[in-house]
Order: C-alpha cells, then structure tokens, then sequence
C-alpha cells in the first residue's frame, strides 16, 4: 500500500486549475482581462472551495459549500462594480455565514446516517472549531466514527493516537482557510485523503505499513484555502 492516496478529487481540481489558467491566458491575449485585473478574480478561489465542499460526503460538506459560493459570488460582484457595495463593507458576511454553519450543525440530528461510495456511516460528530487562535482535542473513544474541524485564522491538532475505530470507517471533515489543522493518527491506521489544497496543502504524512481488509480506515476530506491540513503518526 503506497503512501499516498490520490483522489479523483485532487485530479478534478487540478484539472479545473488548469482550465481556469488557461482561460485567463486566452482573455489575456486577446485584450478581455488585462494581468492588473486578474488580482481581482480572488474571490473565486472562495467559489472553488465552495465547489469542492458541495462534492464531499456529508450533508454539512454540502452546507458549507453552498454558503463559501454564494459569498464568494457576492465578493466577485462587488470587485467588478455590480454591486454598490465594496468587500470592505461587505466582510461580516463572512461571520453571519459562520453563524449560518454553527446554527446548520446545532440543528442537524445527534444520529446522521448518510452513504458514501465506500462504506456506511451512522454515528454523532465531534465538532471543533478556532477562529484567530490556536486549540487541541484528544479523543480516546474506542468507537470513534466522525469529527468535525474547522481553523480559520487559527491552528488546530485534533489527537486521535488513543482512539479506536468501532467500524471498519471513520471520517474527519478538516476545513482550513488561512490557518492550519494537524491530525495525528495510530501507525496501524490507514488514510486515505480526499481533500483538496487550493493555494495551500493537504498531505498525508503517515507510515503506511500495509494492511487488510480488517485495517481500520481514516477518511480525511475537506479543503485547504491559503492555509494546510497534515496527517501525521
């Protein structure tokens, strides 16, 4: 079993990547979108994230892509005049749709049971969160199923060396715009990550020794937006 696991994810947004650079070079060259203009398109890598999200498992991945879209659609249009209204006045949209994704996680059932590609997944989450700071959580549950973990502006270390896997699965939704999030995992543990860097990383730097079908699995999905999310033992 290799190191790392590449997603078809990762190849989506690279390929997207791709694309948009070359559409950018083709408006370019034909005098649509002059070079000093393109620092202006930045609110799109808000959209992109947004897009990845809404491709994620879970019914809060979805959530949280929907409202990075419509905030980063809101930015763009405020960059390119049409609306009256510049990003300076326009930033605490970002804390009402954090308040939006709090409210969302408050409300969903303590019991969410939902089907991915691979496996089944039925169990609470464990949420945790840091905006302009820094925070830990171990978790010693012999069953754990799902965490959530959201850093902006922060930094984050989720410990999961003393917790087990009940089920042959379990999943960590990691989101970093601007800051930072490490989880540390047990070496018998195989990961396996789906989430997406955009101007920033998302790696898995754990020791894979191989395995078997009875190996408990670590599923780590989200986006990393100017900021990085690192697997470590």
């Amino acid at each position: 079993m290799g190191k790392r696991h590449h997603t078809a994810q990762s190849g989506v947004a690279g390929g997207l990547a791709l694309v948009a650079i070359g559409l950018l070079l083709l408006l370019n060259q034909n005098g649509i979108l002059r070079f000093a203009d393109i620092w202006r398109l930045w609110p799109m890598i808000l959209v992109a994230g947004g897009v990845v999200r809404l491709t994620q498992f879970g019914s809060t991945s979805r959530f949280m892509g929907g409202l990075m879209i419509v905030i980063g659609l809101i930015f763009q249009a405020s960059e390119f005049h049409m609306i009256p209204y510049r990003v300076r006045e326009l930033w605490p949209l970002a804390i009402i749709a954090l308040g939006l994704l709090l409210l969302w996680q408050s409300v969903q059932p303590k019991e969410e049971r939902a089907v991915s590609w691979k496996f089944e997944y039925s169990g609470p989450a464990v949420d945790n969160l840091s905006i302009f700071g820094g925070g830990e959580r171990r978790i010693n549950a012999p069953d754990f199923q799902r965490a959530d973990v959201l850093a902006i502006f922060g930094g984050y270390k989720l410990d999961l060396r003393n917790a087990g896997i009940k089920e042959a699965t379990a999943i960590v939704d990691a989101t970093a715009i601007f800051g930072g999030i490490e989880i540390v995992v047990p070496e018998h543990w195989n990961v396996v990550v789906r989430g997406v860097g955009i101007f920033g990383g998302y790696g898995d730097e754990t020791q894979h020794s191989g395995g078997s079908e009875s190996t408990p699995e670590l599923i780590v999905q989200g986006v990393a937006i100017c900021g990085g999310v690192a697997i470590k033992n």
